[in-house]
């Protein structure tokens, strides 16, 4: 029985919030995109992670104001820094919200809610952060 109930917990963490998209295809690229942000933010790999997002947010976020940023968030994160509990919202096939914890040495560093408007864009066939009110 206890198997039975991980497993409905793991096929739910699978499933987008929202009817729409590409269903567990691009809640998969979009939570993959998340945790290659954080690996590249940790390994200092700043301009590969600025191609990460949209034309429309490097538009508003020019890379040395992003860099600053970015470096600042990599001080504070450290090297132990992890992202748990992802889900997506789709508000559309090309558009959906993302909600995720992050975690500094295990403990809860700081949660991103829906209502935060963390947003990504679908692009031809890839995912890319689009908006972060806590960026830029």
């Amino acid at each position: 029985m206890g198997r039975i109930v991980v497993l409905a917990c793991l096929v739910a963490l699978a499933v987008p919030v929202s009817g729409g998209a590409a269903g567990g295809r691009d809640v998969r690229a979009i939570r993959g995109l998340l945790q290659q942000q954080l690996t590249l933010l940790k390994q200092g790999k700043f301009r590969q992670s600025y191609t990460l997002t949209t034309p429309s947010f490097r538009s508003h976020c020019p890379y040395p104001r992003f860099l600053r940023q970015a470096r600042e968030a990599r001080r504070r994160l450290g090297p132990s820094a992890q992202v748990d509990r992802v889900r997506v919202d789709f508000k559309t096939r090309r558009r959906a919200l993302v909600e995720y914890r992050v975690l500094k040495n295990g403990k809860l560093f700081m949660w991103v809610r829906f209502s935060r408007g963390d947003r990504y864009a679908k692009l031809g066939t890839r995912w890319y952060d689009d908006y972060d009110q806590l960026k830029c």
